[in-house]
């Protein structure tokens, strides 16, 4: 019902963020969390879910899950799996975050937003980089978005000082972006996520 009254009434444009550590759930439980994307679903709104939690809470196995259900619901995956613990797929140990790409490239309606990752990456961040470079030369390339997880790690940067960071290190790296592709990192994206014009 808040749910209803948030986009009916008050003109919300998405439904999130959905933290099954809160729940003590995990997201794909039919019972609990199937009721919200049905009616995220009805309302053509997006849903952000936590994808940076251990225990388990964000598998992305679970994703699957969901994606498989839900084919035309628009999910994102909030900080593309992060400090998730590595994953088994085909007797191999994965990272969860390159699973979570791998999931992205194949479902048209996974989108990965990369907040968290100044907290992960504090000693560098080639690895942010190089996970969006690889996000862009791939057909994910539309659906990858940027992220802080603000108010969160504010005491590490400001929003404004962790755009301007990864600015910087975009212009030392080998790892070269185009105008374009920062325009749609940083904005076009995450508008087509909600369904704002450009």
């Amino acid at each position: 019902k808040m749910f209803e009254k948030a986009v009916t009434q008050y003109g919300f444009k998405g439904f999130g963020e959905l933290v099954g550590t809160l729940w003590q759930t995990k997201l794909n439980n039919r019972e609990l969390c199937y009721p919200f994307f049905e009616k995220a679903l009805e309302f053509g709104t997006p849903v952000m879910i936590d994808a940076t939690m251990d225990r388990g809470f964000s598998d992305p196995a679970l994703y699957e899950d969901i994606l498989r259900d839900f084919p035309k619901l628009k999910i994102c995956a909030g900080g593309a799996g992060i400090r998730v613990p590595p994953v088994e797929q085909n007797g191999k140990t994965v990272t969860a975050y390159d699973r979570m790409l791998q999931l992205a490239e194949r479902h048209e309606n996974l989108w990965l937003d990369v907040d968290d990752w100044q907290v992960a990456d504090q000693k560098g961040i080639h690895r942010y980089l190089d996970y969006l470079r690889r996000a862009f030369d791939g057909p994910a390339r539309n659906r990858i978005m940027f992220g802080s997880d603000f108010p969160i790690f504010e005491w590490m940067y400001t929003e404004k000082e962790w755009i301007e960071f990864i600015l910087k290190h975009v212009d030392k790296k080998e790892i070269r972006f185009t105008e374009e592709e920062l325009t749609m990192f940083f904005s076009r994206n995450t508008l087509k996520f909600l369904g704002l014009k450009n």
